[in-house]
Formats: C-alpha cells, structure tokens, sequence
C-alpha cells in the first residue's frame, strides 16, 4: 500500500510536518533525489510526474521465523552449502556514506554519458558493474570518475571544484592503482580484462580533470596491453573482449588526433580480427551497438586523410573509404527501417549520434572535395549541424541533482522545518510542493544564493563559487 503523502501545516507561523508513519520503502530514485515518494507500483507517480525514470525498488528482505524447538537430532546432519547472492551496490556494506554517492552517481549519470548504448547493452552497467563486485580496482575507478564527475559538473555550472570532491578522487584513484599491481605479476585473461577497463575509467578521469597528458599515456598503455592479451579461450572472455576492442576503438578516434604517434598496433590487430564486419557487407546491421563498432573500426583500419591527397596512393585510398562509408550507411539506413519504431528513446538518441559521426566524416571529405558547390554551408555543414542540434537536444538543461536536493534543504529552512530535513530519514521532502528550477544551468547559481541568503546561512555548494 502506498504511503500516505506527507502534509506541510502552519503552527504558531511556521510550518511543521504533520505526523505520519515514516517509511522506507521508497523507490530508488525518490531516495537518491531525498524526495518523498509515493511508492506506487511498478513505478511511482511522483517520478512520473517530474518525468524521471523510476528505478524501481528494492527486493524486499526476506523474513526470520524462529523457529520451534525440535527434538534431538542425530550427531550426523548433511551440511548445506548455500551461495550467498550478489549485493547491490547501495547494499554493500564496504562503502561509505560519501563512496556510496559517488558510485551511485557514476551509475545514474556518468555510465550513460560515457555510452551512447542503451540501458539494456551499456557496457558500463551490463559488464563493468558486475566485475566491480569480483575486482576492487573497478569498484574504486568506478568511485574516482563519480566524483570527478560531480566536481566537473559543479565546475561547469558556475562553481569551483569543492574539496570535498576532489579528495575522493585523489585517495580512489590511488587505492585503484594499487590494486592493480599486483594484477600484473598474474596476467590471466581476467586480470587483463579487469585492468583494462581500469585503464578506460582513468581516462576518463583525467579527461575531466584537464590532464589530457595522462589520457593520452593510458591509451597508450590500455593500447599496449591489447598487444599482449592472448585470444579468449571462453564465449564470455570473447564477449568481453569484443566490448572492450569496441570502446578502446573509439577512444582511439576521439584521442588519436593529439597523439604524436597515432598508430596504436594493439587495437588495430583486434580490430583485424573481427571477421562479423566485413567491408564488402551489405546486409542490415543486428543492433545499434554493431553499427556503431563497424563505422569506428572502418576508420581505425583505413587511411583516412583527405586534406592530404598527394600521399602515397592517398586519391585512392580517400576514393575506397568514401565506397566503404556509403556502404555503411546503406546497412544504417536498412537496419533503421527495419526498428526504428521499436527503439526507446535511449536507442533514438544513439541512432542521432552514430549519424552524427557519419555526417561528420562526409562534411570533412567534401570539404576538401575538387567539386564546386552553389552554397557550401548548406551542402556540407548544414547536415551536419541539424543532426548535432538533435543529439544535443536531450542534454540541454541537464544540472546536478545535488543543487536541485540542497534547494530543497535551504527552502526547508526558510519555512521553519530544519529538523526533518536534517534527519537520517530517507524522506527528506516533507514540506511543501516547490516550483520546478530553471532548466538552465545559468540560473542555477544565482537561485542557490538567494535560497541561502534567505535562510541566513551559508552554501555549501557555493563555498567555491568563483
């Protein structure tokens, strides 16, 4: 049964919580965001309502029954052995308060913004996750890129980077690192595999603390290990495998640009490898996913590089990876027309960004085209930036649930009601419904300020605003 809603009275001018039950049982997302939920099932209205997707409940805790005294049983019992299951990642009772924010932000936001892959196939959620329980190396990456993240987005949005997020990356990324020493001294295909997503999350860490020197010297290494690894010898160290080549192709992509030495022999031998992508194919891709690996390990493998047409059979090989991209893209469209209205919204969007990236190699060859176009914006930009504006589209207006939680807290206080919101209860939001924040990152800062200054203290999110 639904909890009843938590009601906001007036007494002797301030406004107290009227009393109520307290529960626990709220969703996921109601508890991350400190909000009181109506746990409503499948799905709570109150998600629905701020149009947030519910992540559901928790399992419920299985009941103890004592049980009734029994006669006396033989010396001799058959001993059971029982397997304890997987913990979730808010049951793991290794982490703290703070470890546990950091890992759950990473899950919420930081995993689907490193992946353009649904929920269903992300690589972060699907395979990363599962292995931080096995590794403790994954699981301490996994922490330093949340909370490099929350300091990225707070920096972003008009504030410093806080201590307090910067620490945790520090001490993390650290404890990874000696993690995974000793690793290398017992190369087993599982070791490799655990060091090498290691090996991408540090790349994304240093990507957002402006280190791009270090990025560049993890790819190289994650490069070199790739090198090195042995061929799988199961079906999930294939799979596995296959991930990792697939990610490690479009890091190169993205990064390769600013690398002195371009060349990175240990994902272009995987690459050569994968037979289920043949150039000369024409059929309809399985999945978005095996588009997106196909078009990056078609740049990865071929020489690509049209503002330099007088190199070595240069004309040539910019006229085959023009055929092999239009090939491509027929196989996109086909699969498109086969799904397209079977795809969630996550699918959508990562349909705009592999088309993106298609209308971004076609706008680089005609740039450098022979051909004389009427209007060269509309002919080979124009494209281009239409597709970008749908990519971003879903983007604009993201901020950090952790501004919109401490709003709450400095409105809480204002009204009179700073003992519930300071409480250990996991319904934080008892006081009245408030009007929705600006959704863009600009007013952000400024709201916070005034909240604060009305509630006559100071912000803790603003304590590094620049």
């Amino acid at each position: 049964m639904a909890a009843n809603k938590a009601l906001a009275i007036r007494v002797d001018g301030r406004f107290k919580r009227a009393s109520a039950p307290k529960s626990r049982n709220g969703c996921l997302t109601c508890r991350f965001r400190h909000l009181k939920c109506d746990e409503a099932k499948p799905v709570c209205q109150r998600c629905q309502d701020d149009k947030m997707k519910c992540d559901g409940y928790l399992p419920p805790k299985p009941r103890v029954f004592k049980g009734t005294r029994k006669n006396k049983e033989p010396k001799t019992q058959a001993v059971t052995v029982v397997n304890p299951p997987i913990q979730r990642f808010d049951q793991t009772p290794l982490l703290a308060d703070p470890e546990r924010l950091h890992l759950q932000h990473f899950l919420h936001w930081t995993a689907k913004q490193l992946s353009t892959s649904s929920a269903a196939t992300n690589f972060w959620l699907c395979y990363a996750l599962p292995m931080s329980y096995q590794f403790d190396a994954i699981r301490y990456s996994m922490i330093a890129v949340g909370a490099s993240h929350r300091a990225f987005m707070s920096h972003s949005l008009g504030f410093g980077r806080p201590e307090y997020l910067q620490r945790p990356v520090i001490q993390h990324y650290n404890r990874a690192i000696s993690s995974i020493l000793p690793m290398m001294s017992s190369p087993t295909q599982g070791n490799m595999h655990c060091i090498l997503i290691c090996c991408m999350l540090f790349i994304t860490c240093e990507g957002l603390t402006g280190r791009y020197d270090e990025l560049l010297k993890h790819l190289a290494a994650g490069d070199m290990i790739l090198r090195s690894l042995q061929d799988p010898t199961t079906a999930e160290e294939s799979t596995m495998t296959e991930k990792l080549v697939s990610i490690f192709s479009q890091l190169c992509l993205e990064s390769s640009d600013f690398m002195k030495d371009p060349n990175l022999p240990g994902i272009q031998k995987w690459c050569s490898k994968d037979a289920k992508h043949s150039v000369n194919d024409i059929q309809p891709f399985e999945s978005l996913d095996d588009a997106s690996h196909a078009i990056h390990k078609l740049r990865l493998l071929h020489d690509f590089a049209p503002q330099d047409p007088d190199r070595e059979n240069g004309r040539e090989n910019d006229k085959a990876f023009q055929g092999a991209l239009n090939r491509w893209d027929m196989r996109f469209r086909d699969m498109a027309e086969r799904d397209i209205f079977h795809w969630t919204d996550e699918e959508m969007s990562q349909y705009y960004s592999l088309q993106l990236l298609r209308r971004y190699f076609q706008m680089y060859i005609d740039s450098y085209a022979d051909q004389e176009w009427e209007n060269p914006t509309d002919q080979t930009i124009l494209p281009f930036l239409e597709t970008a504006e749908l990519v971003a589209a879903p983007l604009i207006g993201i901020y950090d649930s952790n501004d919109v939680a401490e709003m709450h807290t400095l409105a809480a206080m204002d009204m009179g009601d700073w003992g519930s919101c300071c409480s250990d209860s996991d319904d934080e939001s008892v006081y009245g419904e408030l009007d929705p924040p600006l959704t863009s990152p600009v007013g952000i800062p400024a709201m916070i300020e005034g909240l604060a200054r009305k509630a006559g203290v100071t912000s803790k999110r603003l304590e590094c605003f620049s």
